[in-house]
């Protein structure tokens, strides 16, 4: 019978006091823009090239391998702004929802009310407390170059990555509620802003980069791969897998066991590279193992009979 002593949910209906453990560091959103992975010198070279060239980065790879993460590294050692900017797309993503967003209903709903603010003026009447740029327009206002990530784009509409090609080309796009309008000045952060005729214009010297992650559940049309640069990520070897994990756990100043390390990574490349079976494992379920086995020593996931295998190491594949 397993051992399930260090099980803190006894389910023996016996109240006790709980006390949480350290949460893992990867957990921790503060240390999410700190580079844990490696990165090969074709992604260093992929990445400094859309920097340069001033293209979408588009990168495709297994989910979990730090697609995502990569964005995040970028920012924090350019210094790109303070925060990554996200638009994650669904299946019913429009362009718009990337660049910015109306709220029509709450005006309609302060122009019936008649509210007014402290100065006596209508809050209707400004259309800026309706008005909020998204991820897109974000960057394409900023004083200086940010990062945008539009995360799984493989899951939007079929017409989605069409519609951003003016975007790329062109850099700017229009917002029809401001057409009329000119010389509209707004503050988005950095200071005003100021938008001509409900024209948003991105400065060529400040376009973002962007970076579009894929997990390869789609074909993109050839109009818009020619406008992106490309990154394939392979899933880390061994010795990237060990890097990986070390440095995570530097960070709670806890010094694995190499020995320990090195057998439970063999498990698991075992199993993610297994021929018989199509499998895929992510790295941060090698991080949440290694991190229960630390809690302790009754917990061995390199044991193919734990009964916890198969929840841990879940097939992301089904």
């Amino acid at each position: 019978m397993a051992n399930t002593d260090w099980c803190y949910f006894q389910g023996d209906s016996e109240q006790k006091e709980f006390k949480a453990p350290t949460a893992p560091p990867w957990r921790i959103r503060k240390n999410r823009v700190k580079s844990y992975c490696t990165f090969s010198d074709k992604v260093k070279k992929m990445v400094s090239a859309a920097l340069i060239l001033r293209r979408p980065l588009l990168i495709t790879g297994n989910p979990g391998i730090g697609k995502s993460s990569l964005a995040e590294a970028v920012m924090h050692e350019l210094k790109l702004g303070d925060e990554v900017l996200y638009w994650r797309i669904g299946t019913q993503s429009k362009l718009k929802d990337g660049l910015y967003s109306y709220d029509a209903l709450s005006r309609l709903q302060d122009v019936q009310t008649g509210e007014e603010d402290s100065e006596g003026e209508k809050i209707s009447k400004k259309i800026e407390n309706y008005l909020k740029l998204e991820a897109l327009g974000t960057a394409f206002t900023s004083k200086t170059q940010r990062v945008v990530l539009i995360d799984e784009i493989d899951k939007s509409p079929i017409d989605l990555p069409n519609n951003l090609l003016h975007i790329f080309e062109e850099n700017e796009f229009e917002i029809p509620e401001l057409k009329r309008l000119k010389n509209y000045s707004f503050d988005n952060g950095e200071g005003f802003h100021t938008i001509d005729n409900g024209l948003v214009k991105c400065d060529i010297d400040t376009f973002p980069l962007i970076i579009m992650t894929s997990n390869g559940e789609r074909d993109f049309p050839m109009a818009f791969m020619r406008r992106c640069l490309h990154l394939e990520l392979k899933d880390p070897t061994d010795k990237e897998l060990a890097k990986i994990v070390n440095k995570h756990f530097e960070q709670i100043k806890v010094k694995l066991d190499q020995e320990k390390l090195e057998k439970i990574i063999r498990s698991f490349i075992k199993l993610r590279d297994s021929e018989e079976n199509k499998v895929y494992l992510s790295t941060d379920q090698l991080l949440n193992a290694v991190y229960l086995m630390e809690q302790d020593e009754s917990i061995d996931l390199t044991n193919a009979d734990d009964e916890m295998i198969d929840g841990i190491w879940k097939n992301l594949l089904g």
